[in-house]
């Protein structure tokens, strides 16, 4: 069993959040989809210019324009805005993990909750981080550098579990 209490500074916040966006698979999703709307939408526009229309063709442009920065900043930014509602004000988050056979359990200012092996799905090593990717789109962090080498070796057995399990590894 590993307990780790967890701070997260401005820095860490930073990469915490390209991480959870990294690994959003709707993120992802939505992201092809606004693009393929938005390339339908121009294709409707240029068929409306050649039928003779001046308005309508305009008004597909801007549905163009407006998808098309949806898909590239848009979403990203709304994104971002949502994840860090999960922070405190002063840019911190304080979490304590626990890892056992049974899961992962976290205690943090909301609470507690015990996340068993079969909700993660995604797990690995991402800088100086274990991430423990679980099924409703959170990220679990936990600091390598604070674990001892048998620690560590325990981690990334559990982390082994997981790949072998959802055949997810990542470098």
């Amino acid at each position: 069993m590993i307990r780790q209490d967890l701070v997260i500074n401005q820095e860490e916040r930073e990469a915490f959040i390209e991480l959870l966006i990294e690994l959003n698979d709707r993120y992802k999703k939505s992201q092809k989809i606004y693009k393929i709307v938005a390339f339908v939408g121009l294709l409707f526009g240029i068929f409306f210019f050649f039928c003779g229309s001046i308005v309508v063709p305009i008004v597909f442009v801007f549905h163009f324009i407006f998808f098309f920065y949806m898909s590239k900043k848009g979403l990203k930014k709304k994104l971002e805005k949502s994840i860090q509602k999960e922070f405190p004000e002063d840019g911190t988050l304080i979490r304590t993990y626990t890892i056992s056979d049974e899961g992962i359990s976290l205690r943090s200012r909301y609470g507690f909750d015990l996340y068993p092996w079969d909700v993660i799905i995604k797990a690995g090593k991402y800088y100086h981080y274990y991430y423990f990717y679980r099924s409703d789109g959170q990220v679990m962090l936990i600091d390598h550098r604070m674990l001892e080498d048998a620690q560590k070796e325990e981690v990334l057995t559990y982390i082994k579990k997981v790949e072998d399990a959802y055949g997810t590894k990542r470098k």
